[in-house]
């Protein structure tokens, strides 16, 4: 559709009293077909009101919000989702704003912004993904602290573990494994699947192996990988519990 047909459709949209869904779809022609950061930015004021529910007035400020991150980077576009997430909203789009947030700070590269103590972004399924795919060891290490839940933590210390045999860093590991001592691992239920996160592999005894291959805990095999890094019975004894994760660089891991 060209802009003078979306033009021509106008009138019956005032008949019905329906301007704001006229104006997003004007505001949505600039974005989407014209690739119009300016001019879709000119039909969405920003917003003053405290509520936000109504689903044509909420779609226009994420458009808005799009349109501010093309236009004028990532710290216009986390001001505006920041502000979207203080006014009135539902359920669904509360979850959104928050994952609009936090989709921008990564990709800013500040994920650590998601955790601070006065973060917006709460959702369990948004900042594990984010620290499965976007955090650093520092961060890792942070959120298995004491004050984070215990679901958190979990997956955080799962993360950080993964990563260090990933890539090859079994001294952290050693060290960082001693939290395993105080995080439980997590038990799945009806709506909720831990299978990913499970920290049990980090328990591994040695056994489940094929027969007559014998090896040690794994706690052993990092240590003698620690000490001498291309043993070779070591290295595939390392692979016993977790072969996909050791063939392929973690990836399996390190997203959701």
């Amino acid at each position: 559709m060209s802009e003078a047909e979306l033009f021509a459709q106008q009138a019956m949209f005032d008949d019905a009293g329906m301007q704001q869904q006229y104006r997003y779809l004007h505001a949505a022609f600039h974005y989407y077909q014209q690739r119009d950061a300016v001019a879709t930015l000119a039909l969405i004021p920003e917003e003053t009101g405290k509520d936000l529910t109504d689903t044509t007035h909420f779609s226009l400020q994420v458009l808005r919000g799009l349109a501010l991150e093309a236009e004028h980077g990532w710290q216009a576009a986390e001001t505006h989702w920041r502000h979207l997430l203080t006014l009135k909203t539902n359920e669904t789009q509360q979850q959104y704003l928050q994952l609009s947030l936090a989709e921008t700070l990564v990709k800013a590269g500040h994920p650590e912004a998601i955790f601070a103590p006065d973060s917006p972004v709460k959702n369990l399924r948004f900042r594990s993904a984010v620290l499965k795919s976007a955090a650093n060891a520092d961060l890792l290490r942070q959120q298995t602290g004491e004050q984070q839940t215990h679901e958190e933590r979990a997956v955080a210390l799962h993360t950080l573990l993964t990563q260090s045999l990933v890539h090859r860093d079994y001294a952290a590991y050693l060290k960082d494994s001693e939290l395993l001592r105080t995080i439980a691992p997590l038990k799945s239920a009806e709506n909720a699947s831990w299978n990913m996160e499970d920290l049990t592999a980090f328990t591994w005894d040695g056994s489940d192996t094929e027969e007559g291959y014998q090896c040690t805990a794994l706690t052993t095999v990092v240590s003698t990988l620690n000490k001498r890094p291309n043993d070779a019975h070591a290295t595939n004894c390392l692979g016993a519990p977790f072969p996909l994760e050791t063939q392929q660089n973690g990836r399996g891991l390190c997203h959701q």
